[in-house]
């Protein structure tokens, strides 16, 4: 009734008009400079305290979210691009693909010097290799530096025997 404000909020008005703090920098035990906070600004220190605790657990959750996880081996999934290939004979690798002649789609794809080129990803268990995804994007330079565009030509699960053979082959 005092703040005006009802719950969370009137408590941090009613406890920051009470209160105050002193923040003080110090360099080898002597104190540089300081300053007091009472009131409404006590209330916003909090506030920006409580954000970057927030921003900071969101930020670790997300670095593990972004990774996924192998139910069946109970581990991380590994993420790897083993080779950058031309698209020149890109059709031949994708048949070949579709084949599961992992031999011949490696060495269709050949290696890439310069300007466009399709980037093979490969998504896997480390310890057993089931369920990997793997995909082939195209990738075109636009010509403005750190400017590209990609496109996803194909996708698929592997076996567990084919990303080994991928993995093998392809590095």
């Amino acid at each position: 009734e005092e703040t005006g404000q009802s719950g969370l909020v009137g408590f941090m008005f009613l406890k920051a008009d009470s209160e105050s703090i002193e923040i003080t920098s110090h360099q080898y035990g002597v104190p540089l400079a300081g300053f007091r906070l009472s009131g409404f600004s006590l209330v916003i220190y909090w506030l920006i305290e409580l954000l970057m605790i927030v921003g900071l657990a969101a930020y670790i959750n997300r670095s593990y979210a972004k990774q996924p996880y192998c139910d069946q081996c109970e581990t991380w999934r590994d993420y790897e691009v083993p080779m950058l290939g031309s698209p020149e004979h890109v059709d031949e690798a994708i048949t070949a693909f579709q084949r599961r002649d992992i031999p011949t789609a490696i060495e269709a794809l050949g290696t890439c010097e310069q300007g466009d080129f399709i980037r093979l990803e490969i998504e896997y268990c480390p310890r057993c290799f089931e369920d990997a995804y793997a995909k082939l994007v195209a990738v075109h330079d636009t010509g403005q530096p750190k400017h590209w565009t990609e496109q996803l030509l194909w996708s698929n699960r592997l076996d567990p025997n084919l990303t080994r053979q991928v993995l093998e082959l392809a590095r």
